[in-house]
């Protein structure tokens, strides 16, 4: 009883609406700040990143201006390499190695010096064989400006090297400089990133050189981080573990390249680390922004109470007057105020209620003379329409129509021709009277135009070019038109702004695909594109209005697309009881809440007629007879009605099969046959070359093998395939499912 008086209510919709102001300018502020804080730390991240890779790209820069200095200094100092290469080492700390392979005369051996720091700085020269070094060597020569060689473990060393390599002048052989990967480790340790962070550097081919988790070291970076790298070109990425990379958490990654070397410097930082502290923050504002609510709340609850307590008088005196008793006059109430301006308009309203009542009970009589005049005019209309229900031998016919009011604008309709049926769905703009007339007016001209129509497309736009004219009240109408060839299964639709039907298959309903043109009445020249699918035994179309997927439960919330395919799904029904389990659904979800626009359903339920047709051909073993034989094939099964998807992958098996008997086999001929069904295409190759499975060969490695990667790509792309010896040769056998059986409603665009 408390939230029946206005104070209450005024407190409570006061608090109702600052929460709401509340919370909607907290999550913009929450939203703001997020960014801001991201922003930020793409900022900040990123210059530590460029920061770090300078400090890289310095310490390596030393071993590459060593190895050019000595690519040109050494072929004049042969003979001094061996005490000139221990004095660079002393000069430079940083280097691990140099190893320098002058080129043998003659047809001598070839040897290479290798000058390396052991423990405690001590330096020693260290000669490899020839055979030790030939693939170090031949990069070397390769590598004219000089090139990284990829990381490896030097025993020598204590851990992993790396080497900045480079041909010497005039031919004389291969110098490099070599560094230990040790301090790129405890350069990667020393940095400062937030808790759950780390860093690693990657080499060209994506492989770990360092890393703060050891165990990631020498391991391959995921294929999404490299991917992510590319097309990011520098700019931050966000890692998750769903997209593949290797995560705990939804992490934020700055790459950038090392300069002079073919590295990359990378530092992620976890996405809860970004945002920790400022969800702190937003909870605390937002317990006190509450307790402040609280609080101005209470007070105005107290205030409204006091200034609407002569309301409550007032009140009083009107409910003695709605209960009956017209004849009691209200106190007088001398205020000027709102009460008092009030009380004297309630007294004025009381004098004239009594001669209200007498006008109202004559406009009763009035509007019950029109209920008659409507309930008839509704009984013309729905004449004009066919059956509800029509069977024949191949189909059943279901229809449903319920107007909102008296009369409606939603219409269907179809006709029964012995090669096809004509079916149609169609919303006239606004309700009532006006759009009756209309909707009797579209019905009766596709009555005349579909007897002579080729197709819907051309239906709806000989329907528009009659409507369209002499249009002055700008009235329209959207319909969804469809023709179903009785011989085949094979549907037509098009649509002129209305919903897409809905095809059940077994328990799966799925809208069919077809691109909508305008609405009827007010464009000349529109078109109307048009989509094919075929329909199978069992099968049920379902077209219908927007008063299906627009019922308002009251609370704003539509019945949807969704709910219409849940509740078609799940069953199958050849007597029109999906049409019941619909509107049942409808009515659930409107409860009490009247119908708030027209219902339009009619179902079709098709039975169809069992098609089966064959094409066969032999051929001589020569590519330019498979390729005409594809084509003819090929021909076949669009002619059969196949979906392109399907065709492709027909036509790819064939091809791969075919291609390798040509070139495989010493057959003399080859018989292709393909078989139609109901639910997809039957393929048999047969050849008279000597016995071969291709389907219990392994999947290969090479594709130049008999039975290569076309082999396991026709085995990928059928259902079922199998090999068997007849007697006279091989007789290989594939089924391809079509898509409306194993994918989905099958559709394509007709052109």
């Amino acid at each position: 009883m408390i939230f029946r008086s206005v104070s209450a209510r005024l407190a409570t919709w006061m608090l109702l609406g600052s929460a709401l102001v509340l919370g909607v300018t907290g999550a913009a502020l929450l939203e703001h700040t997020r960014r801001q804080v991201l922003a930020q730390t793409h900022r900040e991240a990123l210059a530590l990143a460029n920061g770090t890779a300078a400090r890289i790209a310095a310490r390596v820069s030393d071993a590459m201006a060593i190895t050019r200095v000595l690519h040109t200094v050494l072929p004049g100092r042969t003979a001094d390499a061996a005490t000139m290469l221990p004095d660079v080492m002393r000069g430079h700390p940083d280097l691990s190695g140099i190893a320098v392979s002058f080129k043998p005369a003659n047809d001598l051996p070839r040897t290479t010096l290798l000058v390396i720091r052991g423990p405690g700085d001590a330096i020693r020269n260290v000669e490899l064989a020839q055979e030790q070094t030939d693939a170090w060597y031949t990069q070397g020569l390769s590598c004219a400006d000089g090139c990284w060689q990829r990381s490896f473990m030097a025993d020598t060393r204590g851990g992993s090297v790396v080497g900045f390599i480079q041909p010497m002048e005039r031919n004389a052989g291969v110098v490099a400089s070599e560094l230990t990967l040790d301090w790129l480790q405890a350069l990667l340790g020393s940095l400062p990133e937030p808790a759950g962070g780390y860093a690693f550097v990657m080499d060209e081919n994506h492989l770990m050189l360092a890393h703060e988790r050891p165990g990631f070291v020498g391991t391959r970076a995921s294929s999404f981080l490299t991917t992510s790298i590319v097309r990011s070109k520098g700019a931050p990425m966000r890692l998750t573990a769903e997209d593949g990379a290797r995560v705990t958490e939804p992490s934020w990654a700055y790459v950038t390249p090392v300069a002079g070397t073919p590295w990359q410097f990378g530092l992620v930082i976890p996405e809860s680390r970004i945002y920790a502290d400022m969800r702190r923050t937003f909870l605390t504002d937002l317990v006190l922004g509450l307790f402040g609510l609280l609080a101005i709340s209470a007070l105005i609850l107290t205030i409204s109470r006091r200034l609407l307590a002569p309301l409550s008088e007032l009140t009083l005196q009107a409910e003695r007057i709605a209960a009956g008793d017209r004849g009691h006059a209200l106190p007088y109430s001398p205020a000027h105020d709102e009460v008092g301006r009030l009380t004297r308009s309630f007294e004025g309203m009381r004098v004239e209620l009594a001669a209200q009542i007498e006008a109202v009970a004559e406009g009763s009589r009035a509007s019950e003379r029109l209920a008659s005049e409507l309930d008839i005019a509704r009984l013309i209309q729905t004449s004009m329409l066919p059956p509800p229900r029509h069977a024949g031998v191949d189909f059943e016919l279901h229809a449903h129509l319920q107007p909102a009011q008296a009369v409606g604008g939603d219409l269907y309709f179809y006709l029964v021709q012995p090669d096809r049926l004509w079916l149609m769905v169609g919303d006239v703009s606004d309700k009532g009277v006006a759009a009756a007339l209309f909707m009797a007016r579209t019905v009766t001209l596709a009555r005349n135009l579909a007897r002579d129509a080729a197709a819907p497309d051309q239906l709806l736009a000989e329907l528009n070019a009659e409507l369209e004219p002499d249009n002055d009240a700008c009235m329209f109408v959207t319909l969804v038109c469809a023709t179903v060839d009785r011989s085949s299964g094979n549907l037509f639709v098009a649509s002129a702004g209305h919903d897409a039907p809905v095809l059940c298959r077994g328990g799966t309903c799925v809208p069919v695909a077809v691109e909508s043109g305008p609405a009827l009445g007010l464009q000349i020249d529109a078109d109307f594109p048009l989509a094919s699918a075929r329909l199978l035994p069992g099968d049920e179309l379902l077209m219908y209005s927007d008063g299906i997927t627009e019922a308002d439960d009251g609370f704003h919330e539509l019945f949807g697309e969704s709910r219409l395919l849940a509740a078609l799904s799940g069953g199958h029904e050849a007597d029109g009881t999906r049409i019941d389990r619909l509107l049942a659904a409808v009515s659930a979800h409107a409860g009490h809440f009247r119908q708030s626009d027209d219902i339009a359903l009619l179902a079709l339920n098709w039975q169809g007629r069992a098609m089966r047709t064959r094409f066969s051909q032999r051929i001589t073993p020569h590519r330019d007879a498979v390729y005409a034989l594809l084509d003819a094939a090929e021909a076949f099964t669009r002619a059969a009605g196949a979906a392109a998807e399907t065709r492709a992958d027909i036509r790819l098996a064939a091809e791969e099969l075919l291609v390798n008997i040509v070139d495989h086999s010493s057959a003399r001929s080859i018989d292709l046959t393909l078989e139609a069904v109901n639910d997809g295409f039957d393929l048999c190759i047969r050849d008279d070359g000597p016995p071969f499975d291709p389907f219990v060969q392994p999947e290969p490695a090479d594709r130049g093998q008999v039975g290569g990667f076309g082999i396991h790509l026709a085995r990928q792309l059928a259902d079922t395939a199998h090999c068997q010896r007849e007697p006279g040769g091989n007789v290989v056998s594939l089924r391809f499912a079509s898509p409306s059986t194993s994918r989905g409603t099958a559709h394509e665009p007709h052109h």
